[in-house]
């Protein structure tokens, strides 16, 4: 199926919900599309990880194809970043001098899912050459009867062995991290690779997977590069 039809499908769908946050479909649509749902998943490896099906790297538009399907209900959508292209013209006026036409951002920096079990996602966008992509996803879940152990087991089998555990055995929380490199006492959970983090009480789970910090400044720094080297093509004019 056109992507474009397909996430016509999918918007008509979620918007026919009652209490759903209101979604600008053409937003979603300048936001660029992936299909990151069938790419393996590796136990161990945070970046193949999926937390509800919503992947690392997937665009809002693929975001929604997968709430959709699970029957997630959208309960925010930010627009607060600019497009690529954006950055790189604002970047370029910048380097010149000049001051550059102001313009609200309207690109997709935020969306918030939940479903019938009052879980909930939180998930961060930023900014890429083809488009809005996942760089963070914070997932809260009430516990609603279920164990420590029986969360435990049932993030280890998704998962696999994590690389990092608390210190201290507890029978009333766990905590967790998977990291990318698996070092493990060398693990660096604090943006330079990516990781997921599995935290939960008696009351409440939460898992947090980030995208590693290199891949976005790289795209940042991607943006002035651009910038330097487009106008680097264009001749000074003679003003003399």
């Amino acid at each position: 199926m056109h992507a474009s039809f397909r996430l016509l499908g999918t918007m008509g769908l979620l918007l026919a919900t009652p209490g759903i946050a209101q979604v600008r479909p053409e937003v979603i649509a300048s936001d660029g599309d992936s299909n990151l749902a069938q790419t393996p998943f590796i136990k161990g490896r945070p970046s193949t990880f999926d937390i509800g099906g919503v992947k690392l790297g997937m665009t809002p538009a693929e975001v929604l194809r997968v709430a959709s399907a699970k029957g997630m209900r959208v309960k925010w959508h930010a627009t607060g970043a600019r497009s690529f292209e954006e950055e790189v013209s604002l970047q370029m006026s910048r380097l010149q001098g000049k001051s550059s036409d102001f313009k609200l951002p309207a690109h997709t920096s935020g969306m918030g899912l939940s479903d019938d079990t009052g879980s909930i996602w939180d998930i961060d966008f930023y900014t890429t050459p083809t488009g809005q992509r996942v760089s963070k996803i914070l997932y809260t879940s009430p516990m609603s009867g279920r164990t420590i152990e029986g969360i435990r087991a049932n993030i280890t089998q998704k998962y696999g062995l994590s690389t990092l555990s608390s210190s201290v055995t507890a029978a009333d929380h766990i905590s967790l991290i998977w990291c990318e490199y698996n070092k493990g006492d060398r693990c660096n959970n604090w943006g330079s690779e990516t990781t997921l983090t599995a935290f939960a009480t008696n009351r409440e789970l939460r898992l947090d997977l980030g995208l590693d910090s290199p891949t976005r400044n790289a795209a940042a720094q991607l943006v002035k590069s651009t910038a330097k080297s487009r106008l680097a093509a264009v001749p000074t004019r003679d003003t003399f």
